[in-house]
């Protein structure tokens, strides 16, 4: 949590014990609109939370009976009213007792209070309804509206990408055989719910952030870097809490922070190159949206909702212009604040949409998270400060990291793939020699 968030905290904790204190004391006989669970209750309803009367036009219910029947109760800071003034991405720490132990987990509304009221807004505006319709009912309307049989699937419906139109990130460079496998994934994660059932859960997610899907198509079980997905609830959906931020560990040891180095270039790959047909794209590459493991140190994106997803083979077949050449994304110079220019983070959905050939998950993690300049988590770099007995067997690697985030700029006659592929060698090569 930021500076700025945990000064408003203990502020607002400051009030709330205040207020606690003087209903204790007879000073308030009747307590406010917000606490209505009981006079003095501080914590939040989870059930409540979770929204689950809007269902179908939800994220799903497989977790519902582990919260209803109170298995998993909201803890840290994050379980008072009070801190839903500062905690506006919704993402909130809870305890899941699963019969075996307690499992630390991470539950998310995956947007904004304002966002999910624009969100049941537009199910009633599609449906040709007012901004307060039932959008229970009007989600199923539109899974009429939007649903078609499957090609690969006989006798099953998927939803229309094009049709849809407008969402999420998920719904760029639309592809049948993307809806399909993705439609197929969540069928499978949540059997035994009826098929509009689950379309209608898709079709809300994809709306507005598709996490919970690409957690059920690309599952942590099958070697993705991912969070374990366990399922939703309503409007909340719960996770395996990973570990700190990446953010946090700026200062850690120059071994350490090789280590997390690694794991990303080595991510960038997997994106590119894997056993499925799809390629994802890391289009917000923000030290914040990756945690770490304790005691392993093991590297997840643990927020997804920018990941793009494209059907390679779809760019192969289209045989779209200069579609063998390789497309190079490059930064932007844009300003900060009105005040100044500086170098910012960008990408063309038209070239990964269209192009098979990219280096553009090299850039997002060279650019944005391993070398200066780009990212505010990390403006000197993930890879700073090499020690000074290492220099000697690191020379190489402030050319190679220059190279990655901007070939132009760079001194080395190297594509960014040439250059990452060596940085991943010599980062190799280092951490076998510090065993």
């Amino acid at each position: 949590m930021k500076t700025r968030q945990r000064w408003i905290l203990l502020v607002f904790m400051a009030m709330a014990a205040i207020l606690l204190l003087l209903m204790w004391s007879g000073g308030i006989t009747k307590s406010p609109s917000f606490m209505t669970a009981s006079p003095i209750s501080l914590t939040l309803d989870l059930d409540q939370l979770s929204d689950r009367e809007k269902c179908p036009a939800c994220f799903g219910v497989k977790m519902c009976p582990q919260i209803v029947t109170g298995n998993i109760k909201l803890s840290d800071w994050t379980k008072y009213k009070v801190t839903r003034y500062v905690n506006q991405k919704n993402i909130f720490y809870g305890q899941w007792d699963d019969g075996i132990g307690q499992r630390k987990v991470i539950l998310k509304k995956l947007a904004h209070d304002h966002e999910l009221d624009a969100l049941d807004s537009t199910i009633c505006e599609r449906h040709g309804k007012n901004n307060n319709c039932d959008v229970s009912d009007s989600v199923r309307y539109l899974i009429d509206e939007y649903a078609h049989h499957s090609t690969l699937r006989p006798g099953e419906q998927i939803l229309h990408g094009e049709k849809i139109g407008n969402g999420s990130d998920i719904l760029l460079c639309p592809s049948i055989a993307k809806m399909d496998f993705l439609i197929d994934a969540a069928s499978k994660f949540n059997k035994g719910q009826h098929a509009k059932t689950i379309l209608a859960n898709v079709l809300t997610t994809i709306l507005v952030n598709p996490e919970p899907i690409l957690l059920e198509a690309f599952p942590s079980s099958k070697g993705w870097p991912f969070p374990t997905f366990y399922g939703a609830c309503g409007r909340i959906v719960v996770e395996e809490y990973v570990g700190r931020p990446l953010s946090s560990f700026v200062d850690e040891s120059f071994k350490v922070r090789a280590y997390l180095a690694l794991q990303l270039l080595k991510m960038a790959n997997l994106f590119y190159e894997n056993p499925t047909q799809f390629i994802l794209y890391i289009t917000d590459p923000q030290a914040d949206n990756f945690a770490v493991v304790e005691n392993t140190n093991i590297v997840k994106l643990v927020d997804l909702e920018n990941l793009m997803v494209v059907d390679k083979e779809l760019l192969i077949q289209s045989k779209v212009k200069d579609s063998d050449k390789l497309a190079v994304s490059e930064s932007v110079t844009c300003e900060d604040q009105g005040r100044y220019t500086k170098e910012c983070f960008s990408y063309s959905v038209d070239d990964l949409c269209d192009r098979p050939r990219t280096d553009h998950n090299y850039y997002a993690v060279c650019a944005g998270l391993l070398a200066p300049g780009l990212s505010y988590d990390f403006p000197q770099g993930l890879l700073h400060s090499i020690p000074d007995e290492d220099l000697n067997k690191l020379s190489s690697l402030p050319g190679l990291l220059t190279q990655c985030k901007n070939p132009t700029l760079g001194k080395l006659d190297l594509t960014r793939i040439e250059a990452a592929q060596q940085l991943i060698n010599v980062l190799d090569s280092y951490l076998e020699h510090k065993k």
